[in-house]
C-alpha cells in the first residue's frame, strides 16, 4: 500500500480546517473502482454520484457520502497508477 500525504499552497483546498490543515480524506485506488462502490452500495453505503466521476487527468473517482466521522472516504481509478 501506498501513502501519499498532500499539503496544499493554494486552490480550494488551502484554507481547509480554517487554515491549520489536518487529515481531508482517505483514498483508495484500484484499476475498477464501479464493482468496488456497487458492492458497498450494497452494503449501504452511498455515494456522492451514481457512477464515478471524471478526475484532472486519466483518473476517475467517487467519493462516499456522508463523511465518515469528518474524514472523507474517496475511491480512486488510475490507468496510470500502480496495478
Amino acid at each position: 500500500a501506498q501513502i501519499q500525504f498532500m499539503l496544499p499552497d493554494g486552490g480550494m483546498l488551502a484554507n481547509y480546517n480554517q487554515g491549520r490543515g489536518g487529515l481531508h480524506h482517505l483514498a483508495f485506488c484500484a484499476p475498477d473502482i464501479t464493482p468496488i462502490q456497487r458492492r458497498l452500495e450494497g452494503d449501504g453505503i452511498r455515494f456522492i454520484a451514481r457512477d464515478k466521476q471524471q478526475g484532472i487527468g486519466r483518473f476517475q473517482f467517487n467519493f462516499v457520502l456522508p463523511n465518515l466521522e469528518g474524514v472523507n472516504i474517496e475511491l480512486i481509478e488510475d490507468p496510470d497508477g500502480p496495478q
